[in-house]
């Protein structure tokens, strides 16, 4: 049995993706995101991570420029934002503004938290650029609202609660 790229899409359908917004700056210092569903944690000690992106992306030349990423863990209220980003040929930063958050780079409201992230290689892999990064910082509001999850080609959310107590200490913005 031979898997098949149509098989593979359709196997990662069902299966729920966390929603993250990823933010930078270019060359020129314009503020660059990008809507992905590949970020994953890779190592708690350090705190490392890894996503992706096309080699086709709009935003894959920024990306791999950058020294830093700010990565947004999209909330259910966040779903337009994340359609925004998502969107080619567009004006993304146009309906959340230029606000500044971790590290100086762009911010994007309606997350469940944020992480500040160094990125430490990019490597080729198939038709996408693997971003490996080591977290440097991370935010998360008082009262984290439910996240959304990519799940069979729509938003949607596993929690049935409005928000998400999480203990306060352990975090960097204690």
């Amino acid at each position: 049995m031979t898997a098949t790229a149509e098989g593979f899409r359709n196997l990662f359908r069902q299966v729920p993706q966390p929603v993250w917004i990823l933010t930078t700056r270019d060359t020129d210092h314009d503020p660059v995101g990008v809507t992905v569903s590949s970020l994953i944690s890779v190592s708690a000690d350090p705190p490392t991570v890894l996503f992706t992106l096309q080699n086709d992306a709009s935003t894959l030349p920024a990306f791999s420029e950058a020294d830093q990423v700010l990565a947004h863990a999209v909330s259910v209220d966040g779903e337009d934002a994340a359609r925004t980003f998502a969107t080619s040929g567009i004006d993304r930063f146009r309906s959340v503004g230029d606000r500044l958050g971790l590290g100086g780079l762009p911010t994007v409201p309606d997350s469940c938290g944020r992480m500040l992230i160094r990125i430490t290689r990019v490597l080729p892999v198939a038709e996408s650029a693997l971003f490996i990064g080591v977290v440097q910082a991370t935010w998360l509001p008082p009262e984290p609202p439910a996240p959304a999850v990519w799940w069979d080609r729509n938003f949607t959310t596993t929690v049935d609660r409005p928000t998400i107590q999480i203990p306060r200490s352990g975090h960097d913005d204690d």
